[in-house]
């Protein structure tokens, strides 16, 4: 059985001295060849005949690299369950000792969540800020409707992306040599007021002909990955289409919500859009009161859930290029 020492290096850092003892190695080592000589062809040797100092000179620094791994996988998930730690990233593991016949020393350095107390929290006071809903609110809402229900009509007449045409493309993103981006088959409304959206390139490229794009995203741009960075793009359109939206009137009302006419759905529209400010309120003073919380009870944050963070937010602006 492993022996196994925990020392708490900071809030959000366990450091884990492993040692398995040199009879679990010898046994699975004995196992390990044992397989081996089963399915080894050695020449001079009927297959499962092979003597064991054979099969070391000619495979030993692959089978302890093996039978070590395949140790320090298993042991280190015993280990945590009985440290009882939840890591929140992948293990920094460092072998200290490991050669046939003898134990196995390792360290493993984990991050974990901190425990958080909070302290401080009574009597905290936000505003609310309800946001009263106008019939521009209503008007853009079932303008947006329309736009969900609206039929794509292929242009084969024309060649080159206008703005607000639905374009096809595959493009290839890049910072210098290095990969930060791609889509195949993605549809994007060309045009747009946004500097720093791929679909504003797109405008007067023509259908079918590869062509090139940049753009130089400012310092402080939301992406850590790509602020401050000129990004090139590769783009190929391969289809343009046009958007056709259907008439707002009674009939679309009675097919998008069982509205009798334009005016009952205007009405259930902004009761909807009512309710929704009433969440949206109540999250702004669950979030302004955890800010409020945060401000007042510092804790370290593990450096692996900053990273996945990171990157999730990197992907996400990505996605939307």
């Amino acid at each position: 059985m492993a022996k196994v020492a925990m020392e708490t290096v900071d809030a959000v850092r366990r450091r884990l001295e492993v040692e398995l003892p040199a009879d679990e190695v010898i046994a699975e080592m004995d196992r390990a060849y044992d397989q081996l000589r089963r399915k080894a062809n050695v020449r001079g040797f009927r297959q499962g005949r092979a003597p064991r100092s054979v099969l070391e000179r000619m495979y030993g620094d692959q089978i302890c690299a093996d039978v070590f791994g395949d140790l320090i996988r298993r042991s280190f998930v015993d280990a945590i369950k009985e440290q009882e730690i939840e890591p929140v990233g992948e293990p920094e593991i460092l072998t200290e000792s490991a050669e046939p016949g003898a134990p196995l020393r390792y360290s493993a350095n984990v991050e974990v969540k901190p425990n958080v107390v909070v302290e401080a929290y009574s009597g905290l006071e936000v505003e609310r800020h309800l946001k009263a809903v106008t019939e521009a609110d209503v008007a853009q809402f079932l303008e947006s409707l329309r736009e969900s229900c609206a039929r794509l009509l292929p242009l084969t007449e024309r060649t080159r992306v206008a703005a607000g045409d639905i374009a096809t493309v595959d493009y290839d993103a890049r910072i210098a040599d290095r990969s930060v981006g791609h889509g195949h088959d993605r549809m994007m409304e060309a045009g747009g007021d946004d500097s720093c959206s791929l679909a504003q390139c797109l405008v007067g490229l023509e259908r079918c002909v590869d062509a090139t794009a940049a753009i130089d995203y400012p310092a402080d741009y939301s992406s850590q990955e790509l602020a401050g960075q000129h990004v090139s793009f590769r783009i190929r359109v391969k289809a343009i289409a046009t958007k056709e939206l259907p008439e707002l009137n009674d009939e679309f009302a009675k097919e998008q919500s069982g509205s009798d006419t334009v005016e009952e759905l205007r009405d259930r529209v902004r009761k909807q859009l009512e309710a929704s400010a009433e969440q949206e309120a109540d999250a702004g003073v669950r979030s302004a009161l955890i800010d409020r919380l945060v401000q007042g009870n510092e804790f370290e944050v593990p450096g692996a859930m900053v990273e996945r963070r990171t990157v999730a937010l990197a992907d996400e602006v990505l996605e939307s290029l």
